[in-house]
C-alpha cells in the first residue's frame, strides 16, 4: 500500500476503531447496568419503554396473548437500555 492509500483509508480506519471503541464501552455498560432485572423493567417502563412497541403490545393485549406480550415487553426494555448505554457509551468515548 502506497502512502497515498494509507492517507485515504486513514479516516476510514479511525471510524472503524471509533465504532470498536464505543461497542466496548456501550457492553461494559450493559454488563454494569443488568438490564434483565425486575428493577431495570420496571425503570425502563417508567421511562415509557413500552411505547416503543405501542401497536404491538396494544394488539397482544387485545388478542390475550400474553406470551407475545411478555416478548414484547422484554424487547422494549431491553432496546431502551441498549439505546441507553449506546448514548452514554458515545458521551464517555467523546470525553476522554
Amino acid at each position: 500500500m502506497t502512502s497515498y492509500d494509507s492517507w485515504l483509508e486513514q479516516p476510514y480506519q479511525d471510524k472503524y476503531a471509533e465504532e470498536d471503541s464505543i461497542d466496548e464501552i456501550k457492553e461494559r455498560i450493559l454488563d454494569d447496568l443488568e438490564p434483565n432485572t425486575l428493577s431495570r423493567l420496571c425503570e425502563g417502563v417508567g421511562e415509557d419503554s413500552l411505547y416503543r412497541r405501542e401497536e404491538e403490545i396494544e394488539e397482544a393485549l387485545k388478542a390475550r396473548n400474553f406470551e407475545a406480550l411478555g416478548r414484547l415487553i422484554w424487547a422494549a426494555n431491553w432496546e431502551y437500555w441498549e439505546d441507553y448505554a449506546e448514548n452514554r457509551a458515545v458521551d464517555e468515548y467523546h470525553n476522554q
